[in-house]
């Protein structure tokens, strides 16, 4: 089973399996606590819902330092105890058990007798315990795609161990001590010392559970301060010393040269290889035939960033600094936009279909046309179109096998549009005994065995149902059945996740041993966003204008603009005419004039795209949405855009200068994610942005130069109420940039425009830096 940890208050609970090597293996759930019992209604409530996740648990131990052994009798006699674990699990006994300044566990009663010996199993329950914790507590960190670390020692690594969140809670570094007290008992610890503050709570545990239990006094903590410090400190008193974790055991050699010997040293965690010496508290290594689950295989380390293979691949390194392990603070670079984050096929896929309504903003990739919309492509339009059915066609001709029998397609328009012309295409070779059957409709009692499955999608994003579809059908036509799949267009995130999905579909095991591969074809590729309700721009434009028809209803509760704000809800709520994605500046005035459109020389599409001009907001979303995910998800990570405050990129101002059609701003305003307009704290950059912003403002009258002026506002109002992703967050001053010029607004004429404005001042942080405030707080200051 796997070792699952419960902290609340001064008590840890854990469960695992006990083998003394001689009886049969129990399942035990450790309640420890060392400062103080717990109450014994709170301890039932909680042991119940840990046995929800560990309904297997045999035998409760409770376990204590021998100074509470007073205590535990009236825990096991209490009626609101028993009666919460009686309901939650069966239990063979309750143990109670108590350890000494030795740490050896000893068992005090049960409540029946067990077999299980408590001495010859407590170590590597205690053990399981630390795993469990180093585990729940998240000890193992992980950098960000892209990143890597750099350690204080100069080793490069993408992951680390940081012991010190294992010791934050006091329960925690008692449960750490309690298992140091061999150590300390055989060679005493008037002074222990520790590489990291982060762990001096196990340190001073230790000193107060030997004080307490053999009445010595109290150590002497002290910290080195890891590799920076050692060449610093002098270790000639006796004592112990305590290292945080390591993968290579480099700064437990350098300590014992120090003259602090290894049998005085624990090192509280290690993975890594060779296999871990006697100095090392508990081995979290995964090596083989080890089954548990929760153990970590070693990952490479680099001496240096000459040798370091993540370094030469060109992924950036967070340098860690001091013995806490706290990173650099980081420097964020702005991200220009340039041409080469578009791939033909996406230029080819414009050109072609610009202006069919192939590419919409209604439709999610299932066909249905949620409130939440995702830009997609749609098939089942597309094929009505005749050079796109004709290619379609053309494909399927070159596919489909002369000995199809069946014709499976997923159960939306797209699928089914495409399955219709393999259907008439089949009838055109003579097949006229292909049945067509929906992939919701396939069941284990059918047989397909006699001929070839064709598998039919429209839009594959994820791959997922095609995967559905793929399980069932290996099991119908495992007695000599075929299988073949046919996609209208590929839409995934990345190549690699999509070569990954494509290898599982495809591979063909064969009866006499070894592997084929089922046919697969495609007719459009194109990697783009993946459809996601989260921080999807559209909805995140209903919560703001709701909180400012909210605001309205308060303050202006007569003028035009609470009626457009409104209208523009209610038209959320239904499926938007192809140019009503974006809203020009002057929406709400009595005769609005501004459009939001293109002209006839953007840059991430093909100069032969006809019609450039007439682009609608959903094709331009989807083209600039697309080179936005191309950025972020880079081939090499070190140009990439991460959502990570501190590393990686923000979007430089400058994009808007470059980019300065009003419908590209708008695209990219709703398709920039959490961080990427975040300036808060780049003084430089926020300026900058102030005056982007304000240059649209002013001449929000203008088509050209200020056309996107409320999609400016509107992100601006997202950044200081919620700060989701399109939030444009600037430095506290900067906000008056933007105040300034947005006073020579008509406010008849773009009523919404300078409502929203007036709504982002009031709520515009002063002091505080990150660039929120709650509606809440602001109503407290109208009153």
């Amino acid at each position: 089973m796997s070792d699952i940890a419960l902290t609340f208050d001064d008590t840890l609970v854990f469960s695992t399996m006990a083998d003394d090597g001689t009886h049969r293996p129990r399942s035990v759930t450790v309640v420890f606590f060392a400062a103080a019992a717990p109450i014994p209604r709170d301890l039932g409530d909680r042991l119940k819902e840990h046995f929800q996740r560990v309904a297997e648990a045999e035998e409760l131990w409770l376990v204590a330092p021998e100074t509470l052994s007073s205590s535990l009798p009236a825990i096991v006699a209490s009626r609101d105890l028993l009666d919460r674990l009686g309901r939650a699990t069966a239990l063979s006994c309750v143990r109670t058990i108590v350890f000494g300044v030795d740490g050896d566990w000893r068992e005090l009663a049960s409540t029946r007798d067990s077999d299980l010996s408590v001495a010859h199993t407590h170590s590597s329950v205690r053990t399981a315990g630390l795993r469990a914790l180093f585990t729940s507590c998240g000890a193992l960190m992980s950098a960000h795609a892209g990143l890597h670390f750099e350690k204080p020692s100069g080793k490069h690594s993408a992951r680390f161990l940081r012991a010190g969140v294992v010791a934050e809670r006091s329960v925690h570094a008692y449960f750490v001590a309690s298992a140091l007290l061999p150590v300390a008992q055989v060679h005493g610890a008037p002074r222990i010392w520790v590489d990291t503050a982060a762990i001096a709570s196990v340190a001073y545990a230790l000193s107060e559970l030997r004080h307490n239990l053999a009445n010595v006094p109290l150590a002497v903590v002290d910290s080195f301060g890891g590799y920076d410090g050692l060449d610093q400190h002098r270790f000639t008193a006796p004592g112990i010393a305590l290292i945080s974790a390591s993968t290579s055991g480099g700064l437990s050699r350098k300590l014992a040269e120090s003259g602090v010997p290894l049998d005085r040293q624990r090192m509280l965690f290690y993975v890594g290889e060779p296999p871990a010496n006697d100095s090392v508290l508990c081995d979290m290594t995964f090596r083989s035939g080890d089954d548990d689950v929760m153990l970590i295989r070693p990952f490479p380390t680099y001496d240096d960033a000459e040798s370091c293979a993540l370094c030469i691949n060109g992924q950036n390194a967070i340098k860690l600094l001091g013995d806490s392990f706290e990173p650099r603070p980081g420097q964020v670079t702005p991200m220009t936009l340039t041409g080469g984050l578009i791939d033909e096929e996406h230029k080819a896929f414009i050109r072609a279909f610009r202006g069919t309504r192939v590419i919409s903003c209604n439709a999610s990739d299932d066909g249905h046309e949620p409130t939440v919309r995702a830009t997609t492509i749609r098939i089942d339009n597309l094929v009505k179109l005749s050079r796109a059915r004709a290619e379609v066609k053309r494909r399927l001709e070159h596919f489909l096998p002369f000995r199809t029998r069946y014709i499976i397609h997923l159960d939306d328009p797209d699928s089914i549009a495409i399955a219709r012309i393999a259907k008439e295409l089949c009838r055109g070779r003579g097949l006229t005994d292909v049945q067509v059957i929906p992939a919701g409709k396939l069941g284990r009692q059918q047989s397909l065995n006699d001929g070839v499955a064709v598998v039919i999608a429209g839009v594959v994003a994820s791959g997922r149902a095609l995967l559905n579809v793929s399980r069932q059908l290996r099991l119908l036509t495992s007695d000599g059945g075929d299988i073949a799949y046919f996609v209208g267009c590929l839409k995934p995130a990345g190549g690699g996740v999509w070569r990954s999905t494509r290898s599982s579909l495809t591979y063909k095991s064969l009866p006499a041993g070894g592997h084929a591969n089922y046919a697969f074809e495609h007719v459009w590729y194109l990697e783009s966003e993946p459809h996601t309700d989260h921080n999807q721009p559209w909805r995140t434009e209903r919560r703001v204008l709701e909180e400012l028809e909210e605001w309205l209803r308060e303050t202006d509760s007569n003028g035009p603009a609470r009626p457009a704000v409104a209208q523009r809800l209610n038209a959320l709520s239904k499926p938007m005419a192809a140019r009503s994605a974006f809203l020009a500046s002057d929406f709400g005035a009595a005769s609005p004039t501004v459009q939001l459109s293109l002209n006839p020389n953007f840059a991430f599409w093909d100069a032969a795209t006809p019609r450039m001009e007439e682009a609608t907001h959903a094709e331009v979303y989807f083209t600039v949405s697309t080179v936005l995910h191309r950025s972020r998800h880079s081939r090499d990570g070190k140009y990439s855009m991460f959502e990570q405050p501190g590393y990686g990129h923000v979007l430089s101002p400058g994009n808007f200068d470059r980019f300065n059609d009003p419908i590209i701003q708008a695209a990219m305003l709703r398709a920039a994610r959490d961080a990427e307009l975040r300036f808060v704290g780049l003084s430089d950059l926020s300026s900058k942005m102030a005056d982007v912003v304000a240059t649209s403002v002013s001449n929000w009258a203008h088509p050209q130069r200020g056309g996107a002026a409320l999609e400016f506002a509107l992100s601006l109002l997202r950044g200081v109420t919620e700060g989701t992703a399109g939030a444009i967050r600037l430095d506290p001053e900067d906000y008056r940039i933007v105040a300034d010029a947005a006073s020579t607004i008509d406010a008849q004429a773009a009523p919404v425009l300078v409502r929203t404005l007036e709504f982002v001042e009031a709520l515009r942080p002063a002091e505080q830096l990150n660039g929120q405030r709650s509606l809440d707080s602001l109503r407290s200051l109208e009153e």
